[in-house]
């Protein structure tokens, strides 16, 4: 009878160890989304707040569809500097390694700790981004019809980071027609980045929902561990 209680007296203590490692493990979970969701919104705010960045009412361009043509930012046309700034903070939400890309988010937004409403829309601003850049453009090369993905990456991935080979060759093939590179820049590059630093918004205002919703949630889970 005296193990049996030594026994049940070892479960009970090895319980409450595990519970407490549970409860630690999970506050340390919250604290590091919260920091990569903050870290997310506070370079929204860096790059919103450049000059280059603005909203602009629809256009009423019947090319575009209703979505694109309420969401979309104007980016100013911008070289030099200012576009060596604009492209440094922009690419931290498409390079996918980075803790703050959009894709890195997915995996975080798939965390138990949030709840399924928030999860289902980050989920659908997602999609339609995506949607949005695997849509094609009227721009050709060699016979090839590129999507707005592919125009975003070429400019950037060509010329200010990773220096692909295929999209710096593109890009030197553009270069020797300046008025086709111009109306490319001017035009379909820029239409292209106004919409995804929307998106890019949108996220930011989901992340204030679901860091609320989480502080909320680490503020319960410390009260309970006094």
């Amino acid at each position: 009878m005296e193990l049996y209680f030594i026994s049940l007296e070892v479960n009970i203590l090895a319980w409450r160890r595990d519970k407490v490692g549970e409860k630690m493990a999970s506050e340390e979970e919250l604290k590091k989304i919260l920091e990569v969701l903050n870290l997310y919104n506070k370079k929204t705010k860096k790059l919103l707040g450049l000059d280059v960045v603005r909203g602009f009412p629809p256009t009423g361009d019947t090319a575009r569809t209703k979505v694109e043509e309420q969401t979309s930012f104007i980016i100013s046309p911008i070289e030099g500097e200012t576009l060596d700034a604009f492209i440094l903070t922009y690419r931290l939400f498409i390079q996918k390694r980075e803790r703050i890309s959009i894709r890195k988010l997915k995996e975080l937004y798939e965390n138990s700790l949030i709840p399924k409403e928030l999860k289902n829309k980050f989920n659908k601003l997602r999609n339609d981004l995506n949607q949005f850049l695997d849509g094609f453009t009227n721009i050709s090369h060699n016979n090839h019809t590129f999507s707005r993905r592919e125009i975003q990456n070429i400019f950037i991935y060509g010329d200010y980071s990773h220096l692909e080979e295929d999209k710096v060759r593109i890009l030197d093939f553009w270069d020797n027609i300046p008025i086709f590179k111009s109306i490319i820049e001017r035009g379909e590059l820029t239409f292209i980045l106004g919409v995804v630093v929307f998106f890019i918004n949108e996220i930011s205002k989901l992340n204030e929902e679901t860091i609320k919703y989480l502080e909320k949630k680490l503020k319960q889970k410390q009260k309970k561990g006094r």
